[in-house]
């Protein structure tokens, strides 16, 4: 129940004031063992910096003189919970087994993901949104990430401490084609200035 986690939250708890936006969250004493309050208040920071203009204008006219809380999950099957807008977002322990940098990653994203739903309204329909907002959250993690052969190491570790999360079936949706390892294998052969030749091999497993 979001209310008795909150409850839970308040009881033991590490305080983080963002000025620039004049939010404040209760922090999950937990997670601060494994961040700083300076690194979640960067990341914070951060995702707030990267919410579309209209989402994040929204956040702080409805959480004015209200409280987020940040709690540790240990039995979820979501990377974050609970894609509603009831003052909690909730972040998978099993995160914090990541390699820092696809750590630092995920909960970048996460927290724009939970943050858009706590702008919303409510009342909103909150289920027609995630698509969108999913959406988004892959068109970042590319961003963020660049390298292609580095984003498909990334979804192999998100794979490996998550038994389930759209968010990981999303991307790897949409995910680029896995760089080839095959050192015989000729794309595209530039010739001369005006001429541009292309080989491939056709294999009985591909025809």
């Amino acid at each position: 129940n979001p209310r008795d986690i909150i409850a839970e939250i308040e009881q033991n708890h590490v305080t983080v004031f963002l000025n620039t936006y004049n939010l404040t969250f209760h922090v999950d004493r937990e997670l601060v063992a494994s961040h700083s309050e300076g690194e979640l208040g960067a990341l914070l920071e951060g995702a707030l910096a990267r919410l579309p203009e209209e989402d994040r204008t929204a956040l702080t006219t409805s959480l004015k003189s209200k409280t987020l809380t940040l709690a540790l999950l240990d039995t979820s099957t979501h990377l974050f919970e609970n894609h509603l807008a009831d003052q909690l977002i909730g972040i998978n322990r099993a995160l914090l087994n990541l390699d820092e940098r696809y750590r630092t990653v995920a909960l970048q994203v996460g927290l724009i993901h939970e943050l858009r739903h706590e702008a919303l309204d409510p009342l909103a329909d909150h289920a027609a949104a995630e698509a969108g907002f999913t959406q988004y959250d892959v068109a970042l993690t590319r961003s963020l990430l660049g390298d292609p052969a580095v984003f498909h190491t990334y979804i192999g570790a998100l794979e490996s401490v998550v038994e389930s999360a759209g968010y990981v079936a999303q991307l790897r949706a949409a995910s680029p084609p896995e760089p080839s390892t095959d050192p015989a294998a000729i794309a595209l052969l530039l010739k001369d200035p005006w001429w541009l030749y292309c080989y491939w091999e056709i294999q009985p497993a591909t025809e």
